[in-house]
């Protein structure tokens, strides 16, 4: 896979179960090179040591299944901001995103949003590809509504499908949306590290 054309809007991630301390410095440094916008990593790497301060650093909070009890979920968020994370990528219940379940998603946002103040980033996300199924468009309104509701900063599209969607749902809002796709209107774009032939 080639890197994206517009890097300054490309974010790097590398959640690898077995990754270390030296693979997350090594993607850092690809990062810089190729003039990226962010890195994402797994809030136990955090915090990260000589990280160049014009560098985003994002980490996760119930990644990838989003199945953790709201307090815990929070609680990852909030140490991984306490720890130099500018941003927080967290994985809503995809069971309330499926069922289309307004309140309980505001419910879930408003606690992440409280463990992430400002000015640090809330991104939340509807699932991770591969979890809970692709979503119609009355599904990914609902779930926008409640980012824009409970106060997150910008949403995750799952798929190329979900993008046009959520850009509708959130126009007019100061809501962004990030994707697997470089496409217009998108705010960030995500790559994964081993996509990028740093032969980690």
């Amino acid at each position: 896979m080639s890197s994206p054309t517009s890097s300054s809007r490309t974010e790097v991630m590398l959640l690898d179960p077995a990754c270390t301390r030296e693979d997350a410095a090594a993607v850092i440094g690809r990062a810089v090179v190729g003039g990226y916008a962010a890195v994402c990593l797994p809030p136990t790497l955090f915090p990260l040591r000589d990280a160049p301060e014009d560098l985003r650093l994002v980490s996760v909070a119930g990644y990838p299944t989003g199945k953790h009890h709201p307090l815990i979920k929070a609680s990852e968020a909030h140490m991984a901001v306490v720890n130099g994370a500018h941003e927080v990528h967290a994985v809503l219940d995809t069971a309330n995103v499926v069922a289309g379940d307004l309140n309980a998603m505001i419910s879930e946002i408003v606690t992440l949003r409280e463990a992430v103040p400002y000015p640090a980033v809330l991104r939340v996300s509807p699932g991770e590809d591969g979890t809970g199924g692709d979503l119609d468009g009355d599904r990914v309104r609902v779930f926008c509504r409640a980012a824009v509701t409970a106060g997150a900063d910008m949403v995750w599209a799952r798929t190329d499908n979900d993008v046009a969607a959520m850009l509708e749902a959130v126009a007019g809002s100061t809501v962004a949306v990030a994707a697997p796709v470089d496409r217009a209107g998108v705010a960030r774009v995500r790559v994964f590290a081993d996509d990028l032939g740093h032969g980690i």
